[in-house]
């Protein structure tokens, strides 16, 4: 079976409401070769231990070969025992912050995994995420910094930092790494996240046995559609799209959709969050309100970004090639001006300063910096120039990439317009 065929395949398993008869019949029918490719698929879309769940829960007519349920059994086990370590983690750093009397907010995985999924060892996550209000930010960092926490690069907290959400990944030898937030999204993007309203909405929960807070269920569902739609431009893996669907099929009663509404047209986001519950739906079959999906946007004028976006998801789980490409890479390529050139190649290696110094690990302040151009030069010619080379020759996996650009582009001038 070929690759795109079993990524349709691996989102029938995930959906919800799938035929068990019909999935059966076809996993009953695969190769060595074609479980060991659905593996791999599931691995590279960080669905392992969703597609490790959905296969238990088949049936007996389910011929799952026994190196397939070892080798997702082990990755379960491996996942759980990681999960309760970085759990505890949690446990005691939420101590130390409401010891302090910081509010948090769990944000993704470390919230997810133990009040969204059944079972704390089905939700990977490779960190530990937090939100703090943006004036607890100074005394949060020293706080983490007073238990043996380090930046892992340069960090001012007096500086304006709108360029980025969180201080950058923290950790200690013995621990997991910690990020924490002031925001959900960038300050600099093009759209109004109202954070005072997100603390407003914020429910009580437990982690870890220790008291601390939660998005909404609304708010939830939408940070979670910007940081796989937009954020990461539907790239990080169909597993993050299945708690947006896990949430809604678990929760559809206590969310309040129209709120949902009404919080995404403030803040600009609901083309992201119309398109991301139309994949949801066409995906992985969950029944979102059609009234929400017509409230945020009408689909019969926007019908080809649904096709667009679900070609593009498919299309990207069967590329085996990852190819270093920007859309500035691309322009470069084709402009026809030496000046226009030199505005491109000059507006990638000068940047800002500050964002140099979180890029090498040094203060903007020091001489350095200046040394850290020239790196930053060397490095994306080496990076990059194999690319040029390539486009120029119109290699077909290259070019491909290039449509894939172009696709992005497309959907972020459609996001803000």
């Amino acid at each position: 079976m070929d690759t795109l065929s079993l990524m349709k395949l691996l989102c029938e398993i995930l959906s919800f409401n799938n035929s068990t008869e019909s999935v059966c019949l076809k996993l009953n029918r695969l190769s060595h070769e074609d479980w060991e490719k659905l593996l791999q698929i599931a691995t590279k879309q960080i669905a392992t231990l969703i597609l490790y769940d959905r296969l238990s829960h088949l049936d007996s007519n389910a011929e799952i070969p026994h190196f397939v349920q070892a080798r997702l059994r082990e990755t379960y086990h491996r996942s759980l025992a990681k999960n309760l370590r970085m759990m505890h983690h949690a446990g005691l750093l939420l101590d130390v912050l409401g010891n302090q009397r910081i509010d948090v907010i769990a944000l993704k995985g470390v919230y997810l995994a133990e009040h969204v999924y059944t079972n704390i060892g089905l939700r990977t996550f490779f960190d530990l995420d937090f939100m703090v209000r943006k004036e607890d930010v100074p005394r949060t960092l020293s706080l983490m910094q007073e238990v043996g926490y380090i930046t892992s690069t340069y960090f001012d907290v007096e500086e304006r930092n709108l360029d980025i959400k969180h201080i950058p990944a923290m950790a200690k030898n013995d621990s997991s790494y910690i990020e924490i937030h002031w925001g959900i999204l960038e300050e600099d993007e093009p759209f109004n996240i109202d954070l005072q309203g997100i603390w407003d909405r914020a429910k009580k929960v437990k982690i870890s046995g220790t008291d601390v807070h939660a998005l909404g269920y609304e708010d939830l569902v939408l940070h979670l559609c910007i940081h796989f739609t937009y954020q990461h431009n539907m790239e990080i893996g169909l597993g993050y799209l299945y708690d947006i669907a896990l949430i809604i099929q678990n929760h559809r009663e206590q969310i309040i959709w129209n709120g949902l509404i009404c919080i995404a047209k403030s803040w600009g986001v609901e083309k992201i969050i119309w398109l991301t519950l139309y994949l949801v739906k066409e995906l992985l079959s969950v029944a979102v309100p059609l009234a929400v999906l017509e409230n945020l946007l009408q689909q019969n004028d926007h019908q080809s970004m649904i096709d667009l976006a679900i070609n593009y998801l498919m299309m990207n789980s069967v590329k085996e090639e990852s190819i270093n490409i920007t859309f500035d890479l691309i322009h470069l390529s084709s402009s026809k001006s030496l000046l226009g050139k030199i505005k491109i190649i000059s507006s990638r290696i000068f940047i800002p300063k500050y964002v140099l110094a979180r890029a090498y690990n040094t203060s903007p302040r020091s001489l350095k910096i200046y040394f850290y151009y020239l790196v930053r030069c060397s490095e994306l010619i080496a990076n990059y120039a194999p690319t040029i080379i390539k486009i120029t020759r119109k290699d077909k996996n290259t070019l491909a990439s290039v449509e894939n650009e172009y696709f992005k582009k497309r959907l972020i001038n459609w996001y803000t317009n």
